[in-house]
């Protein structure tokens, strides 16, 4: 959605306490709830964070999260697993200050589709932003998606597959994106490793995708070849971070999706709740299907001494 300025829906640039005041401060868009002394707005698409009325100045101390659309998991063939999705990048803020009155542009982005066929790589994550000035536009990447071979590059990297060599897992582009005054958080994919020789530690496994707090876990990290493959230790994904602006309690975001088995051995691949931006799971065609990732969220939280002007 392209943001569009006019009028004197923002002041920027202007001196605030030049906008008289109309009316009780108003704040809608998203899913206003409260905890503790505080009061949140969640959206969980699309959307518009307006501000009206009041005295027309700026409101401080407000914390937001964006999380991006997490990739999706890959299939590989028979012998060979495939790597997990990584997670949506991260984007926390913890005190932002807000010009009213304004119209501030939410996108949220959608997880990356799983690959359906043998030996195909998914989607990545769709990007989660919030335009914050015409000069300032706060941006968590989606997900690179899992692969057959390399892992993509994405907020956090997609897990390498386990075909015909070794394969890295994708870089953390999150890391990279200027967020003025927050912390970024994205780690790499893991490294797949290929099914030859047999008796090698860890054959044919894909790897997990990165998390927001820790980078994918390897190939390796499994046994594998014929008859030995092993569908654990599990998962391999990277580990999520645990934020608490949206209810108080510290909710997981952005975990890492497992990587598939090589040697056709049938492990478990679970569906990703939707808004943590969780990559999704890799697999072969003997397991269940690899799986999409989730979608992202944006969070706005205010200190009732804010909110109610």
């Amino acid at each position: 959605m392209a943001p569009v300025f006019t009028g004197n829906w923002f002041n920027f640039g202007r001196n605030p306490s030049a906008a008289g005041p109309a009316g009780a401060l108003q704040i809608t868009g998203g899913t206003k709830t409260t905890h503790g002394s505080y009061t949140v707005h969640t959206f969980l698409g699309p959307g518009n964070l307006e501000i009206t009325g009041g005295p027309g100045s700026s409101l401080p101390s407000v914390a937001f999260l964006l999380v991006g659309g997490g990739g999706g998991g890959a299939t590989g063939n028979s012998n060979e697993g495939a790597g997990g999705g990584g997670a949506g990048g991260v984007v926390k803020h913890p005190g932002y200050t807000i010009s009213g009155p304004g119209t501030y542009a939410i996108t949220v982005g959608e997880g990356g589709g799983h690959a359906p066929d043998s030996g195909s790589v998914g989607e990545d994550g769709e990007d989660t932003t919030f335009v914050a000035s015409p000069t300032v536009t706060y941006t968590a990447k989606g997900g690179g998606t899992g692969s057959f071979l390399t892992g993509e590059n994405g907020g956090s990297g997609g897990g390498g597959g386990g075909a015909s060599q070794e394969n890295p897992g994708g870089s953390a582009t999150q890391p990279t994106i200027s967020n003025p005054g927050a912390t970024n958080y994205g780690n790499a994919g893991g490294m797949g490793i290929h099914m030859a020789p047999s008796t090698q530690t860890g054959a044919g496994n894909g790897a997990g995708g990165g998390g927001a707090g820790a980078a994918g876990e390897d190939g390796t990290a499994r046994n594998g070849g014929p008859g030995s493959t092993s569908c654990t230790p599990a998962p391999l994904g990277g580990d999520g971070i645990a934020i608490d602006y949206r209810t108080g309690s510290g909710a997981t975001y952005a975990t890492g999706g497992e990587g598939g088995a090589g040697f056709d051995t049938n492990c478990p691949n679970v569906s990703k709740t939707a808004n943590t931006g969780d990559g999704g799971d890799g697999s072969n065609p003997n397991s269940p299907s690899a799986t999409p990732g989730a979608s992202g969220i944006c969070v706005f939280r205010f200190p009732n001494t804010v909110y109610n002007g």
